[in-house]
């Protein structure tokens, strides 16, 4: 069993489970209209972010994802967020992904970090 309180960190990151309160940042780091083309959601869209935040929450509470906030540690911001997803425990398998970033934090190597690579 993952513990739902989970946290990871590596010298450049810091991955917290995602709180309610991370709304605020997480729409003003969204609001980037590019980054949405693939996405399935458009989080610049404040209803498209609640509807993203409800279902990390629901698949949280089902044990098929751990939703992530990023930090980055240096500038203690919230830089964007990943997940855990996919959990199998019968099969030890789960996948690492749904992840995004603010524009600042592109290419900065965050998302390597996040991804624990």
């Amino acid at each position: 069993m993952i513990p739902v309180d989970l946290t990871l960190q590596t010298n450049k990151v810091l991955l917290r489970p995602i709180e309610e309160n991370d709304f605020d940042s997480f729409y003003e780091l969204a609001q980037d209209e590019d980054a949405w083309k693939y996405f399935t959601l458009n989080l610049a869209d404040k209803q498209h972010l609640k509807k993203w935040m409800e279902a990390t929450f629901s698949d949280r509470q089902a044990k098929t994802r751990i939703p992530f906030t990023i930090i980055e540690k240096a500038s203690k911001k919230i830089a964007g967020s990943m997940s855990l997803l996919n959990i199998s425990l019968p099969d030890l398998r789960l996948e690492i992904g749904a992840s995004w970033l603010g524009k600042e934090f592109r290419g900065t190597g965050i998302n390597r970090h996040s991804n624990m690579q």
